[in-house]
């Protein structure tokens, strides 16, 4: 009984490493997996605290998982009706518009977080900016 549900268990993560995976493809996915990198290396190099760091990553975890629905309900509608509908066009540009929307907040908190941080850098090197 317990292997079999370390199978399923096991089952059940490939199949959503699968998801990810297929997800990646899209141009979108690309561009937020790129910022999350970018955003990630910046937060270690400006040494946030443990918890502006786990605020960041529960936004990554928000418009990546937002990313992935939004790409899922596209397939899903491409899928139903393969011609133009007013219908699938509204459910595809709400879809989008979580997307954007979440990614405006975490952009908005992400500068809260990190600007204080590359304001100071900037100036206790003034030497830089001379």
């Amino acid at each position: 009984m317990i292997g079999n549900f370390y199978t399923k268990l096991i089952s059940a993560i490939k199949f959503a490493i699968q998801g990810f995976l297929t997800g990646t493809q899209s141009r979108n996915m690309r561009i937020h997996l790129i910022i999350t990198l970018i955003t990630l290396i910046a937060g270690l190099l400006l040494r946030l605290s443990l918890t502006e760091f786990l605020i960041i990553l529960v936004f990554i975890a928000i418009v990546i998982s937002l990313e992935l629905l939004n790409s899922a309900m596209e397939e899903l509608c491409n899928l139903v009706e393969s011609s133009y509908n007013p219908h699938v066009k509204k459910i595809k540009d709400m879809a989008a518009a979580a997307v954007l929307w979440s990614s405006l907040i975490a952009l908005i908190a992400g500068i809260a977080i990190f600007a204080p941080r590359i304001f100071r850098l900037f100036q206790a090197d003034k030497f830089i900016l001379n």
